[in-house]
């Protein structure tokens, strides 16, 4: 039985990175494979039962705000004699797990990115020397990422991959979903994601509000919360869109959400390989995306991706232009993903053999 320490250093959360473990996990031959877990304070109750499903979820201080308490949970966590440490971030300051990993005696220590930036430049240069030094395997969720953090050191790829069946368009499901809502023939422009700097919120109500005053027959689905979304949902009510914007909240039925949608919108400032792109294309959504967004993410011909630059006028004219075309959902999306390397399937079988072997 090979035991495995999974970290995520931004913590077990309603976001990408998670929703990427749980996936591989999910989908995984676990019979030889025993699973912990480390994940912060204030933990979503029904997020830890899922992941109890797998294995313990230890509970430690929050990594940002509380260094050396989590620094010494961490420690006595690694006591527990693991053959590997996964190591889930965004920057070089996976040294701090990594540093700790090696001191215990760790044999496989994991590194694994999920972005093309990070929010601190400088301690990423300081830490990554120590961290590569230190890692024993490199893994992406991208060439991108790959080469941001890693640099022309050797890695491995593991895409962000989903499960096709789960996300396919259902009609009966688009019905239901629509009237939970109370919609009914609107053209519905749908985004999710963390309400902060990343995700560019403010630009996505530019572009409705542009959108709304050419075609007053839409409605904007915001899913998710974050720091940033009483100061969205001010901006909202000072357009006077507070009848045209929903917000969701964090929700735990994204296959039931993406249905009830007829565009799926992500303007972000930067991204590693966002899963909600993936998932939305499954669901054989049109998806417009910014052009921060990594090129590896497209798998569908209806997928664009547009310049920042343009503004939100454009972006607005854009989401016109696929309405009147008078789309159809793309009933081959699951077949075109797959061939790009998104199957959970697969992908899980590759992480597996990295644990064991």
């Amino acid at each position: 039985m090979t035991k495995v320490l999974v970290i995520n250093t931004i913590g077990l959360n309603y976001e990408g990175i998670t929703s990427v473990i749980y996936n591989y996990l999910n989908s995984m031959d676990r019979d030889n494979l025993e699973f912990n877990f480390i994940s912060f304070e204030g933990m979503d109750k029904e997020l830890k039962s899922k992941f109890e499903r797998f294995g313990i979820v230890f509970i430690v201080p929050k990594r940002k705000s509380n260094v050396k308490s989590y620094i010494k949970s961490v420690n006595n966590i690694l006591k527990n004699h693991y053959d590997v440490v996964h190591i889930h971030g965004n920057s070089g300051t996976m040294a701090i797990e990594t540093l700790l990993s090696k001191l215990h005696g760790i044999k496989k220590i994991i590194i694994h990115c999920h972005n093309i930036t990070c929010n601190h430049p400088i301690f990423n240069k300081l830490f990554t020397p120590v961290m590569k030094y230190t890692a024993d395997i490199y893994i992406a969720c991208s060439n991108a990422a790959g080469r941001w953090l890693y640099g022309k050191s050797k890695y491995i790829v593991l895409n962000n991959a989903i499960d096709l069946d789960k996300f396919k368009y259902n009609d009966s499901n688009q019905k239901s979903c629509r009237m939970e809502f109370g919609l009914n023939n609107e053209f519905v422009v749908g985004h999710a994601g963390h309400f902060d700097k990343q995700k560019n919120h403010t630009f996505i109500i530019d572009i409705f509000s542009e959108l709304h005053k050419k075609e007053c027959d839409t409605k904007l689905l915001l899913i998710s919360d974050g720091p940033e979304m009483e100061e969205i949902k001010n901006k909202v009510v000072l357009l006077g869109l507070e009848q045209d914007v929903i917000f969701t909240g964090r929700r735990g039925d994204m296959d039931r959400l993406y249905q009830a949608m007829d565009l799926f919108l992500l303007p972000s400032l930067w991204e590693g390989l966002p899963v909600v792109m993936l998932e939305a294309q499954a669901c054989g959504l049109p998806v417009l995306v910014s052009d921060a967004v990594t090129k590896e993410a497209k798998c569908t011909k209806q997928t664009q991706y547009l310049s920042l630059d343009f503004g939100a006028e454009y972006w607005a004219e854009k989401i016109l232009e696929i309405k009147k075309t008078g789309y159809i959902r793309n009933s081959d999306a699951a077949n075109e993903i797959r061939q790009h390397g998104f199957d959970i399937k697969t992908e899980a079988y590759k992480l597996q053999e990295i644990y064991l072997n």
